[in-house]
């Protein structure tokens, strides 16, 4: 079953290897902050969203220190000690015999700065690491930049 809480792969190069440098592009958006960009990043999108998270749940030793950048639905989980209020989650059918539940997906996440009330769309860009929940690793977002957006993405993900 799903880990329902979670991240992307990220296209494999496969020609030879390039320094870092030769690896990084700098972006600027219209806000003129500036973000920089490896191959080795990983891009949550809408296409293939739960199968993007689900990768990252089930090779997380393959993602961790990785930027990820991905955008979704700003949500408050239950209160907890474990450092993570909010999450970046996208709503998703669970197929359950012949009906589905609707449910959240997505990543949990830490942050120094104000989030966006609950329900907001946000685009975030943090670094994936883990926690521990009873013994077992769960990836975790500590977020560097987030950026609310005015207007939503696709709220509703298929895969």
């Amino acid at each position: 079953m799903l880990s329902l809480c979670f991240l992307v792969g990220c296209a494999s190069d496969t020609t030879t290897p390039k320094s870092p440098e030769e690896n990084t592009t700098t972006l600027t958006s219209q806000d003129q902050s500036k973000s920089t960009v490896t191959l080795n990043d990983v891009f949550v999108g809408d296409i293939n969203f739960v199968a993007q998270l689900d990768a990252i749940f089930n090779e997380i030793d393959d993602y961790i220190g990785k930027t990820i950048h991905m955008e979704g639905l700003v949500t408050t989980v239950a209160e907890n000690d474990l450092g993570y209020k909010y999450a970046i989650t996208r709503y998703y059918d669970l197929p359950d015999g012949d009906h589905f539940h609707t449910i959240s997906v997505g990543l949990n996440c830490t942050y120094d700065g104000s989030w966006p009330k609950e329900g907001s769309w946000a685009q975030i860009e943090g670094i994936i690491e883990t926690i521990d929940i009873d013994g077992e690793a769960y990836p975790i977002v500590r977020v560097t930049k987030l950026t609310p957006k005015a207007t939503p993405g696709l709220e509703k993900v298929s895969s």
